[in-house]
């Protein structure tokens, strides 16, 4: 069956291209969780800490394409007349319902990655959240049109006229564009949302720096003072 062909009222898996992008995704959160320890191996300075920085970066990667997949193959989405239901969860199984009805928006995003798959990231906002309650994260672009259109049909029929937060079925139906981020966008964006994990990073390789000098000049100086005491020993020995 083509990817085209797909029947999203019965459970169905996200393009296989979500595995690349929930590799990435993994990657980025192993990172986040420890790039302290792999800051003190990178400025260690020792030559064991070479082997370690291979065998850190084996592991996480390893780690990241084994949650990649059993994440691709463990999360399912459908659609009923009136709802979306999520099943995802490696350990922990979690059932999402959401009801059409709670719908505001649905939005496609392409990020560089997505681009170069020929996917896009399906963000659907509901009522009272702050963020998006759903996100799916590579789907055909022809599924996620379809997708939002059984949304949209759906809210059509049972527009209540009077409401006041009510779909915006007409942005909606005019918004087509999908939003394309380009690669010197996403590092200015992650300078930006990132600027005190950069600072910390910058604080801790400053750190590092100096460690090194104090070492330095202690050492320096500890071997100066024990030259100097070796030669008044030996100057007074011969007293």
């Amino acid at each position: 069956m083509r990817r085209s062909d797909v029947n999203i009222y019965e459970p169905t898996r996200q393009s296989i291209a979500a595995i690349v992008v929930l590799i990435f995704k993994f990657v980025k959160r192993l990172f986040d969780a420890f790039w302290p320890i792999l800051l003190v191996l990178v400025f260690q300075g020792r030559g064991s800490s070479d082997s370690w920085i291979g065998i850190v970066g084996v592991v996480l990667g390893s780690i990241s394409l084994l949650g990649s997949i059993l994440a691709y193959f463990k999360y399912y989405f459908h659609v009923t007349n009136d709802e979306i239901i999520i099943q995802k969860g490696i350990l922990k199984k979690t059932n999402l319902t959401i009801p059409f009805e709670r719908v505001q928006a649905v939005d496609f995003e392409q990020s560089v990655i997505h681009q170069l798959l020929n996917v896009v990231k399906v963000k659907i906002d509901t009522a009272g959240s702050a963020k998006s309650e759903l996100d799916i994260d590579a789907l055909e672009l022809p599924i996620a049109e379809q997708l939002r259109s059984i949304i949209i049909g759906y809210q059509k029929e049972h527009q209540n006229q009077d409401s006041k937060e009510g779909f915006d079925l007409t942005t909606t139906e005019k918004e087509e564009r999908i939003l394309s981020v380009d690669i010197p966008e996403l590092i200015k964006v992650g300078i930006s949302q990132n600027h005190l994990k950069t600072a910390g990073l910058i604080l801790a390789f400053v750190g590092a720096i100096f460690r090194e000098i104090e070492q330095f000049f202690t050492g320096f100086v500890s071997d100066r003072i024990d030259g100097i005491e070796g030669f008044f020993d030996n100057e007074s020995g011969t007293w």
